[in-house]
């Protein structure tokens, strides 16, 4: 393709009149895409009272029941050994708002998640086995590599997730 000498470029007010033959068209674009989302720190996250997921996941689509497919950090399960009931509990009594498509899985955290595409096939095999969509919502508990390795997952599954 024949590189056009940014010199010569001239934005003309009638283009439709331009002599194409002597001088190159150019019409210059422009466009923005405005995104937004919440960024929200809270404490006891799965504790019933806490309202802060439901409302999060509910934002957009207000009467909904969310699907949710979660994935926990095993580094996390140690620490917080109830974690995984405690998701599980929250999800049933939120019901009205979100249904787990299946119970919380745990992936393996650190290096291993990131270096090996196991993991990533894996979790991917699970949002196709579980039909999770990009109308559906991927939860992810624990720390920069699953968070990391969840979210390659959702990007490439489904136009986004």
């Amino acid at each position: 393709m024949k590189s056009i000498d940014a010199s010569r470029i001239t934005l003309l007010a009638n283009p439709v009149a331009a002599d194409l033959s002597t001088e190159p068209v150019v019409y210059l674009q422009q466009f923005s895409v405005s995104y937004e989302f919440p960024v929200i720190f809270t404490e006891k996250l799965f504790s019933p009272e806490n309202l802060i997921l439901t409302e999060t996941l509910a934002r957009r689509e207000v009467g909904k029941q969310h699907r949710c497919l979660v994935f926990v950090d095993e580094g996390l399960i140690a620490a917080y050994p109830t974690l995984l009931d405690d998701i599980a509990t929250y999800a049933n009594h939120h019901a009205d708002v979100m249904v787990l498509v299946a119970p919380p899985f745990v992936v393996n955290g650190g290096e291993i998640v990131k270096n090996d595409l196991y993991h990533i096939e894996w979790m991917q095999g699970l949002v196709h086995e579980h039909r999770v969509d990009r109308h559906s919502f991927i939860i992810v508990v624990g720390g920069g590599a699953v968070l990391d390795a969840a979210g390659l997952v959702a990007a490439t599954s489904h136009r986004g997730i």
